[in-house]
């Protein structure tokens, strides 16, 4: 708390009048940034269609693009040593990151079903799995640059799999 107090130039207890603890600090600090990703994220989204592959492949490219931003990538690394220690800052990227794409990708196909007429027996599962296999990929392959460059193909690979899959929807 001192040095970021020295280094926001306030005086300590100002700090703590504003954030009680180091996991109220880290929790606004978590939600900040998914905050302002998102609405970064969200200039994309006027070129948009009701074309549900369209959307997919458009949510799969501004995943991949996050996922390579170094700020993101800063916060992934700050999130992963603290989990422990701090287990609601997990909690905050889950549910402000995590579970909002997640809903804004079932949501989307929820809404493509309904204009043709079926009704998807799982959104919430494709949702889930279009975003956990990008995060697991880019997890699995962090550092490694050639393989971290193929994420926005891999992206629309996933995105290919899960649309010759969407009877089981």
């Amino acid at each position: 708390m001192e040095q970021i107090a020295m280094v926001a130039q306030v005086a300590k207890g100002t700090l703590y009048a504003r954030y009680s603890s180091k996991e109220a600090l880290f929790s606004a600090m978590v939600g900040g940034a998914v905050e302002r990703w998102s609405s970064e994220a969200a200039l994309r989204d006027a070129l948009l269609t009701d074309d549900i592959e369209q959307r997919l492949r458009h949510h799969a490219q501004t995943i991949a693009s996050f996922m390579r931003n170094p700020e993101v990538v800063a916060m992934q690394r700050l999130l992963l040593s603290v989990s422990a220690r701090f287990p609601e800052l997990a909690m905050v990227m889950h549910e402000r990151g995590f579970r909002f794409i997640v809903d804004l990708i079932a949501r989307d196909i929820v809404e493509a079903e309904t204009r043709e007429g079926t009704a998807p027996r799982d959104p919430e599962a494709i949702a889930q799995l279009l975003v956990s296999s990008l995060s697991g990929y880019q997890m699995q392959n962090f550092g490694v640059g050639e393989v971290e460059d193929y994420l926005p193909t891999f992206a629309n690979r996933v995105v290919d799999l899960i649309m010759a899959g969407r009877a089981a929807w």
